[in-house]
């Protein structure tokens, strides 16, 4: 199952956006508290100030009318003095100066100042809606405060992708070209504005470089073995065919001979192997049908007499399940390479019975082993080649090792 990666492009734009617009809003939030805060001191100064001259024109007319003096006006003001008491809630403030004080719903603003008369104190207070005068002011003030944090979050947000666009394009661009990149293509271009991805950029064209001399020296190397090895293998398998035709296999030269053909058979076949593990892709005239319970058992045959030539004193028991009808779509050389690696591992480092199991999508043979057998020189390169083969036909190879067996599970089935 392939794990889900995220794009750096948007990963840096929602972190950036998200950032901006954290400090966009924080920024806003306080540019609104505080125009607000000015804006009700603003209007504390103006109420204060207008009570102030109402109290100081009604001093002055006190010292020239006495108590002919006309009362602040009565449709913007309450006025108490000693002749008129105030309510309970009012005459509880005795401290010169501007006040203000919740009454229900309502803002109370009023002043209180020392009598002229000497007498007591006056209380000058605002008539109910009177001190409202700015409402309609404020409103607008609050509507288009709100508005401006709105447009300057907006363009901070705008900011941030532009500044997130610009910034991970040349990440995009390196990405492009690492898409792009393949051995047979052009060299990439090491052009990056940024001194970093110039690094980037260097290391995968000298990567690329280095690949592709890989690439050559493996394709120059199977033209070489197409031709330069089969030429002295087709010379070699020919004189040992004429020299078995001499010398029959009953005596020491004929069994030379016989080993000889043997080797430049199985030479062959490992050559046609690599040959075709190189090639870029597998036609359909290199598959076949291959009966897979009937090349077992002619693997089977010629491990167990190459075991007898060597003169190998283990007689292990080789269980084979396979149904006769088992059938697998492959190129016969490689199901005739993995299955004799298999076989003969198993042959060579078995400690005791072998167990060969195949159906249509499966196939595993296990074995147990021995701590002589686990220290043996070659133990394993078969399985690198059937490794090799697996994965050119896209076949799961799982290996099982524990103390006291061994066991190769090939999985077939398509995914």
């Amino acid at each position: 199952m392939k794990s889900q990666t995220a794009s750096l492009h948007r990963r840096f734009s929602s972190v950036l956006i998200a950032g901006v617009s954290l400090l966009a809003m924080i920024f806003a939030s306080l540019y609104v508290v505080t125009l607000v805060q000015l804006e009700d001191g603003m209007e504390k100064i103006s109420l204060n100030h207008w009570l102030d001259v109402e109290v100081q024109r009604y001093s002055l007319d006190w010292a020239e009318l006495g108590k002919q003096t006309s009362e602040p006006n009565p449709f913007e003001f309450d006025f108490f003095g000693p002749d008129r008491a105030p309510p309970g809630w009012l005459g509880s403030y005795t401290d010169s100066g501007f006040h203000e004080h919740e009454l229900g719903d309502e803002d109370k603003h009023f002043v209180v100042a020392e009598h002229p008369s000497g007498k007591g104190l006056m209380y000058l207070v605002f008539k109910d809606n009177a001190d409202d005068y700015l409402d309609g002011y404020e409103r607008k003030l609050h509507t288009t405060a709100v508005v401006l944090a709105l447009l300057g979050i907006a363009a901070m947000l705008l900011a941030s992708l532009v500044l997130a666009r610009r910034l991970s394009r040349p990440l995009r661009a390196v990405a492009d070209k690492i898409r792009d990149l393949s051995p047979d293509g052009s060299t990439i271009q090491v052009d990056a504005p940024y001194t970093e991805l110039r690094a980037i950029e260097k290391a995968l064209a000298d990567a690329q470089q280095l690949v592709a001399a890989s690439l050559r020296r493996e394709r120059e190397f199977s033209r070489f073995a197409s031709h330069e090895i089969r030429t002295p293998l087709t010379v070699i398998k020919g004189s040992s065919e004429y020299l078995a035709r001499a010398w029959p296999q009953a005596d020491a030269k004929g069994r030379a001979v016989a080993r000889i053909e043997k080797a430049s058979d199985d030479m062959a076949i490992l050559i046609e192997t690599f040959l075709l593990l190189g090639r870029s892709e597998l036609i359909d005239e290199q598959m076949a049908d291959v009966n897979l319970a009937s090349l077992v058992a002619e693997l089977v045959q010629v491990a167990e007499h190459a075991r007898r030539q060597r003169h190998a004193t283990e007689n292990h028991s080789l269980s084979i399940d396979i149904d006769a009808a088992v059938t697998i779509k492959a190129p016969t050389i490689f199901l005739h390479v993995l299955m004799h690696n298999l076989i003969t591992n198993a042959l060579d480092h078995a400690a005791g019975p072998i167990f060969l199991q195949a159906d249509q999508n499966n196939i595993s043979i296990s074995n147990p082993v021995s701590n002589e057998s686990r220290s043996s020189s070659g133990y394993g390169y078969g399985l690198i080649i059937s490794e090799r083969i697996c994965e050119r036909m896209q076949w799961q190879l799982e290996l099982s090792n524990d103390a006291s067996s061994f066991m190769v599970e090939i999985g077939m089935a398509a995914e």
